[in-house]
């Protein structure tokens, strides 16, 4: 069984509404301008949800990614996005031994369109923008084999396919206070379930430097198959697995161009997925 990668917000302000994957924010790159983001993931977990019942597995997984994401502000109103990834996922088997994969995870591109920009309103009008995503498989096996069993440990889904979001933000810059939502919804190929997913958070940065927030994620499957149905025979990716997150993050912005921050997170509920750990480090630069 693989651990799930699941793309959370990084709260951040102004010049520095960075977020783990900058396509997740309404907030656009400055024209002309490209932010370049290091991150490293780490999920574990001992825990799995075999249907809807919490199960301990006698057994610890993991699963790291170190990733690389880019921005381009092409104007004021469009801005570009891409996101490539290495992984590596150990799964330890109930029996005592590991299975692991370690490949490219799945490259994502993708163009954010910004419908309304809070600086240019007065009172509680936020940051809109609209994004249109592309997800491309990467070369790991997503499917176990009778002759190649370290595919049980799959990165990823395996799947090509799309993703629409609506973005929203407000960040009240006297109070120091801003909150973030969005929703969305991801197509992919070979028989992966669709998603539809969605977001909030509420952040307090302090003088624009030190930001700390809180964001909590639901990702609804629109599956059918359980893993504990006969029917299942291996066919992970095509599980409907549902996850529900609470994420804690606090940053720190030096003057100009860097940030760096920290995620911690737990996974609240969910249906066919690991009981994730999760801790994020990232540092982002602005040039």
């Amino acid at each position: 069984m693989r651990v799930l990668n699941k793309a959370f917000s990084i709260l951040g302000v102004s010049t520095l509404m960075v977020s783990l994957y900058g396509a997740e924010s309404a907030w656009l790159p400055k024209e002309g301008s490209y932010i370049l983001t290091l991150s490293y993931t780490q999920e574990s977990y001992d825990e799995f949800w075999l249907g809807d019942v919490d199960m301990d597995t006698s057994s610890d997984s993991e699963q790291v990614t170190y990733g690389l994401s880019a921005e381009y502000g092409l104007n004021e109103k469009i801005a570009f996005d891409a996101y490539i990834a290495h992984s590596k996922n150990e799964f330890g088997h109930p029996m005592g031994f590991s299975l692991e994969e370690s490949d490219i995870a799945d490259f994502e591109i993708g163009v954010r369109y910004q419908f309304v920009d809070e600086t240019e309103h007065e009172g509680a009008v936020p940051t809109v923008a609209a994004r249109l995503g592309i997800i491309i498989a990467g070369p790991y096996d997503a499917y176990p084999d009778i002759e190649a069993p370290d595919s049980a440990a799959a990165i990823g889904d395996g799947g090509n396919g799309f993703e629409l979001q609506l973005l929203v933000g407000k960040y009240y810059q006297e109070q120091g206070l801003g909150y973030t939502f969005d929703l969305g919804y991801r197509n992919r190929n070979n028989d992966i379930p669709d998603d539809y997913y969605y977001g909030f958070g509420l952040f307090y940065s302090y003088e624009g430097t030190v930001t700390v927030g809180l964001d909590y994620r639901v990702n609804d499957s629109q599956g059918d198959l359980d893993i504990s149905s006969p029917t299942f025979a291996g066919r992970f990716p095509e599980l409907e697995e549902d996850v529900t997150e609470l994420l804690f993050s606090v940053s720190y912005n030096f003057p100009e161009i860097y940030s760096l921050g920290l995620v911690y997170g737990d996974t609240l509920d969910g249906l066919n997925t690991p009981q994730n750990d999760i801790l994020s480090l990232w540092v982002s630069a602005e040039f």
